[in-house]
């Protein structure tokens, strides 16, 4: 199974912070997903 998870950005804001944010978010989302339906964790 394969799932693709994209952060959310925007072209407010320094472009590293903006990746940064969005990376966090994608990471949050991966963590919730492992835990909550797949019963593992990172």
């Amino acid at each position: 199974m394969i799932i693709e998870i994209v952060g959310p950005t925007d072209n407010v804001g320094d472009d590293n912070l903006n990746l940064s944010l969005s990376q966090k978010c994608t990471d949050a989302v991966r963590a919730y997903f492992l835990v909550n339906y797949f019963n593992l964790h990172p």
